[in-house]
């Protein structure tokens, strides 16, 4: 445990919460811009 990256699917899991996190994000502003018009 005190490895970090030991693991593959911690990896897997922090980048899926990243991609989530970024996706979330654009929608978001989406939504502002979509609201904004």
């Amino acid at each position: 445990m005190n490895t970090p990256c030991a693991s593959p699917g911690l990896k897997i899991d922090l980048e899926h919460r990243l991609l989530s996190y970024c996706l979330f994000e654009k929608g978001e502003l989406l939504l502002l811009l979509i609201l904004a018009m």
